[in-house]
């Protein structure tokens, strides 16, 4: 390796880490005062650990109405059961409304594969 290379891959790195402390963002006044409230932190990790109902909402969508073609019998079965478990879950405005127009809708009757 030349002397040259190394001082250019010296300069590159020099040059690399005087941009990083330069575009890393200071905390701000309003960041540097600010608590940190342990028991909510503890509340919220508790909320998704213990009680989510992230993997059984995606396991009845994916697996129980399965793939769906917008304003197919499925995408609107499954739309509805979303708004009902919204409002279940607390939101007080959950519904479907429509949309636009869209083409004609169609479903898989039947799949198979053979070997």
């Amino acid at each position: 390796m030349r002397d040259s290379d190394g001082l250019r891959a010296r300069g590159a790195a020099l040059l690399f880490w005087l941009a990083v402390v330069l575009v890393a963002p200071a905390p701000s006044a309003a960041q540097k005062g600010e608590r940190i409230d342990a028991a909510m932190n503890l509340r919220i990790r508790e909320e998704g650990t213990a009680r989510s109902k992230v993997l059984e909402t995606a396991r009845t969508l994916s697996d129980g109405f399965g793939p769906r073609l917008a304003g197919s019998p499925g995408y609107t079965a499954a739309a509805r059961w979303a708004a009902a478990e919204l409002a279940r879950f607390g939101a007080t405005r959950a519904g479907t409304e429509p949309w636009g127009t869209r083409g004609p809708a169609w479903e898989i009757a039947r799949a198979s594969a053979e070997m």
